[in-house]
């Protein structure tokens, strides 16, 4: 008979003895979820810094961004999504993109301004929205300014107050994050993404 000392599995023995502490039980699969979600949100953060700092390979100016966001949104089922040209009147006011879904149930329009930007982004973009007019039924257009960075309180205060929908950095992460399924390949390699399989050590 082999004799194996109990220090073999320190970290295994910890582990549960842990997990029972905190959670009343311990279940052999948890560690492997937790390992998931702490690789999840580790690809999230990364993949913020990324396109905040311009390390992929979308077009630049702005347009990369654009693109993304535009296939983004047909992910989600909307139809007559497209780029709109630049400079569209005399004033500032000026979206990026523009989307319709209409069937049985749901009759709506998405009026888009995309900034690609690192840190704060100011309130010019709202303000684009905000002068932006349109002909439809107001009830049944969403006004979004979405952006790799980060709005001030001020920023948001001022979105509320004209009916406009913020996403930031962190949250147009996790739409790319719970998309990626049905991103593009080639999307996915201007996005720096691979999907391999991992091995993680088991406890």
């Amino acid at each position: 008979m082999t004799i194996t000392s109990l220090n073999d599995f320190k970290e295994e023995i910890l582990t549960i003895i842990q997990n029972l502490k905190e959670k009343g039980s311990y279940q052999a699969n948890s560690y492997l979820t937790e390992q998931e979600t702490a690789a999840e949100e580790a690809f999230k953060q990364e993949l913020l810094e990324s396109l905040a700092n311009g390390n992929t390979r979308l077009a630049a100016g702005g347009n990369g961004l654009e693109q993304l966001i535009k296939e983004l949104v047909e992910i989600e089922g909307y139809t007559k999504v497209r780029i709109e040209a630049k400079n569209q009147s005399s004033d500032i006011s000026d979206i990026d993109i523009s989307a319709e879904k209409n069937d049985r149930f749901n009759n709506s329009r998405l009026l888009i301004q995309a900034k690609h930007h690192r840190g704060q982004t100011s309130s010019h973009g709202l303000r684009q929205l905000i002068t932006h007019e349109t002909d439809d039924d107001e009830s049944n257009v969403q006004k979004w300014l979405m952006t790799t960075g980060s709005l001030s309180s001020e920023s948001k205060k001022l979105a509320e107050e004209h009916n406009i929908r913020v996403m930031e950095g962190k949250d147009l992460v996790e739409w790319i994050s719970e998309s990626l399924e049905h991103l593009s390949p080639a999307t996915k390699q201007k996005l720096g993404i691979i999907e391999v399989p991992k091995i993680v050590k088991l406890k």
